[in-house]
């Protein structure tokens, strides 16, 4: 819902790289949660659940490219924060959007979730 709009760099003038700094590779990251999710849906056991994370072990790599440009992220908002269009853009988006949340808080969600994976394991044990 933010992606998108910026990747033109039409809406605040961010280039390719500022938009690829904000987001990392969180496309790659929806695409990999979303089969995870669905392969979750498919298991109706504990070792089935578990299963699906050790196929797909390696795969949770794909957080070591966004946790480790997270700060440069928040950076980066933190900057586009602080000029007045980006401000208001930044804020009228999250009102069409009727997000109860802005942006940062979606940002932060992966480096969240990775760490919650390991919890989910332990309660299935």
């Amino acid at each position: 819902d933010y992606l998108a709009p910026l990747m033109d760099g039409g809406v605040l003038g961010l280039s390719a790289e500022q938009v690829g700094m904000l987001f990392a590779n969180i496309e790659d990251i929806y695409e990999f949660s979303s089969e995870l999710l669905e392969d979750l849906e498919g298991s109706s056991s504990a070792g089935g659940i578990a299963e699906c994370f050790v196929q797909r072990s390696e795969d949770f790599d794909i957080y070591t490219l966004y946790c480790m440009n997270y700060p440069s992220s928040l950076a980066l908002l933190r900057e586009l924060s602080l000029s007045p269009p980006a401000a208001l853009w930044l804020q009228e988006r999250q009102a069409q959007l009727r997000h109860s949340l802005p942006l940062q808080s979606f940002l932060l969600k992966p480096v969240q979730r990775i760490l919650k994976y390991h919890l989910l394991l332990q309660e299935l044990g």
